[in-house]
Order: C-alpha cells, then sequence, then structure tokens
C-alpha cells in the first residue's frame, strides 16, 4: 500500500505542467515495468531469479535520469520482483497499476484544486509585479523633484525589479 503516497508524493511539483509530465512517466514507465517483469518472472521464476531481476533493476534504476519514463519502470521491476516472491505475479501487477492510477488521479486533483500553480500564471503575475514595481520607482522619482522622496526607496525598487527580472527570464 506504501505504492500509492510514495507515487503520488513523487509526481506532485510545485507546476501543474511538471506534475502532469510526472504522471505521464509514471503511468508510461510502470506499464512498461509490468510488461517487463510478467516476462521475466516467467524466465526466472526462482528465488535466484528474482533475487537476479533485483540486482538488474537496483543498477538500472541508479543509471536512468529522474526525469525520464525510465526510472519508473526500472522501479517497477525492482518493486515487483520483491512482491511476487510472497504474492503472485498477476495479483501483484494489478495491484501496482491500481496505486499507480489512484496516486496519478490524487495528483492531477491536487494540482487541479488545491495547488493550482501554473508556469504561466507566474509568468504573468511576476510581468505584473514588474510594472507595479516600475509605477512606483517613477512616483519615487517624481517625488525625488520636489524633494520628497528618499534614495534607498528607489535604490530598492530597482533591486526587486531586477530580480523578478530574472524570474522572467527563467521563464
Amino acid at each position: 500500500a506504501y505504492w500509492y503516497p510514495m507515487s503520488a508524493f513523487l509526481m506532485l511539483m510545485p507546476y501543474a505542467e511538471e506534475s502532469l509530465m510526472k504522471v505521464n512517466n509514471r503511468i508510461l514507465g510502470t506499464i512498461g515495468g509490468l510488461f517487463i517483469i510478467f516476462w521475466l518472472t516467467m524466465a526466472f521464476d526462482s528465488q535466484a531469479g528474482h533475487i537476479g531481476i533485483i540486482v538488474a533493476m537496483t543498477f538500472l534504476m541508479y543509471y536512468a535520469p529522474i526525469t525520464s519514463w525510465t526510472m519508473p519502470m526500472y522501479t517497477t521491476c525492482y518493486a515487483l520482483s520483491l512482491t511476487t516472491l510472497s504474492l503472485d505475479v498477476p495479483v501483484a501487477m494489478g495491484l501496482r497499476l491500481l496505486y499507480v492510477l489512484m496516486a496519478s488521479a490524487t495528483t492531477l486533483l491536487a494540482n487541479r484544486f488545491l495547488l493550482p500553480n501554473t508556469t504561466s500564471g507566474e509568468f504573468r503575475k511576476s510581468v505584473n509585479e514588474l510594472f507595479d514595481i516600475d509605477l512606483r520607482m517613477l512616483q519615487e522619482i517624481y517625488k525625488k523633484f520636489d524633494s520628497e522622496s528618499d534614495l534607498n526607496i528607489i535604490r530598492e525598487l530597482i533591486v526587486r525589479s531586477g530580480l523578478v527580472s530574472e524570474e522572467i527570464q527563467k521563464y
């Protein structure tokens, strides 16, 4: 049962677009891992065979890039190699697929209703913040001409403007 919360935790990212990519990779990797483990457990149907699969998948997990679909494929093979020592292969495969699908649904719902951050929304927010900073800077400059403004306020606004500009460039 730990597959469900662990998968949901690994798929939930700060932005909805990143989470969707993780969900797609997790589902593709899990399905690929199910096919591979089905054939491997049929070919190596012994405890030594399972240990060999576990060792091979451990090496492959550390070799695969974390953001790819191959990492979930290898972790699925690893987990199912352990699980099928005590459960039937079809039962273990069904549970793994069910938990990943439930975690995917949870992640998508969380990104939709609980944490609705998107890169485009953050970009718009940063641009609006930059406009607000520029407007305040102009107001402070006008005050300076009237000798009512502190130069430190203008300096602070210039620094904030630079920081927000850097965030926009990242997007």
